[in-house]
């Protein structure tokens, strides 16, 4: 609800104190369903670590949203009830970390590089200009296709990819989709999600719908 109030006032030009008293009418495209069930989960303490040691809730965020016409079906700012707190769905950038290798790599080597979901990688270790990425585990498995480096989310792979397309080109792609940068984005980092300040819940997910709606981005919208 105040998401969808902050969204109707800007496109109305109006304060929040105009919009709560001028009679507006406010159709969302809330799945109020989807919508119950964020809220279950989040207030379901079994799905989240211990509280701090003083009390503070381990927080999180959820977004759900329809691929095809990039509407907000769901979204939680936060495990509380406070109706005017931080929306962390929204204004909590965090780093990605692999999540963004899609979009930040693999997406744009086949859109923009020579490569196939059966093009070759090799998934060993090594260094790219003093970098030199490792897989969870330092587990490596030798030749694989592009399609088995996205299933398995091989980081040496992604920085391969992204060092031969360029950061420029990954930038470019991941920028049509919503995703921001700052001037220290600049190394092969990102595609293992380094970034400096981060992306928000709302931001990542909304950079997923193009892979789900045949190559189309909509702003995400309540």
């Amino acid at each position: 609800m105040n998401y969808a109030v902050e969204e109707a006032c800007g496109i109305l030009n109006m304060d929040r104190d105009e919009i709560m008293t001028s009679g507006c009418r406010i159709y969302t495209t809330m799945d109020s369903r989807i919508q119950r069930l964020a809220e279950e989960a989040a207030s379901d303490g079994s799905l989240f670590p211990e509280n701090a040691a003083d009390g503070t809730k381990v927080q999180g965020a959820i977004v759900v949203l329809d691929a095809k016409t990039g509407g907000i079906a769901a979204i939680l700012g936060g495990r509380d009830q406070d109706t005017h707190g931080l929306n962390r769905a929204v204004q909590m950038q965090r780093q990605p970390g692999s999540a963004i290798k899609p979009v930040m790599v693999f997406a744009p080597a086949l859109e923009y590089g020579n490569y196939t979901t059966t093009t070759l990688l090799n998934d060993q270790p090594a260094s790219f200009g003093g970098y030199a990425p490792s897989n969870y585990g330092n587990k490596y498995n030798g030749t694989v296709t592009l399609r088995e480096a996205v299933a398995r989310s091989l980081n040496v792979p992604a920085v391969a990819i992204l060092d031969d397309i360029g950061v420029d080109t990954g930038k470019h792609f991941a920028s049509k989709v919503g995703i921001g940068f700052t001037g220290e984005d600049i190394g092969l980092s990102l595609a293992l999600g380094g970034f400096h300040k981060g992306v928000s819940p709302l931001g990542l997910c909304a950079a997923y719908q193009p892979l789900a709606n045949g190559g189309t981005y909509t702003e995400p919208s309540c």
